[in-house]
């Protein structure tokens, strides 16, 4: 048996504002909104270093890492798009639920 340890969700708040990482236009195709979630979740396990370590732990190099781009999602993508009640957010959250990354709950 692995001996596993979870990852505590909530990143700590003195690391780098998710709200403002996910940049992407309302009129982006959809490849262009999956690279920009595959981007923000990469940057999230940058600036976590709990995951990365959990990562290193389990074998992963650094350089495996940032060649395949892993990430962590930790439940800041909901966060970082602009509001619901604002046009553009609607419109993303919409697109990203549409493509299977975004739910509301």
């Amino acid at each position: 048996m692995h001996n596993t340890t979870a990852l505590p969700v909530r990143a700590d708040p003195k690391q780098h504002d998710a709200r403002q990482s996910f940049s992407c236009a309302p009129t982006a195709s959809n490849q262009q909104l999956l690279e920009e979630v595959i981007a923000f979740y990469h940057r999230r396990i940058q600036e976590y270093t709990p995951a990365r370590e959990f990562l290193t732990r389990r074998g992963l190099s650094h350089e495996l890492i940032e060649d395949f781009e892993l990430g962590f999602a930790d439940r800041q993508l909901g966060q970082s798009i602009p509001l619901k009640r604002c046009q553009v957010g609607a419109i993303l959250r919409k697109r990203l639920a549409e493509i299977g990354i975004y739910w509301d709950r």
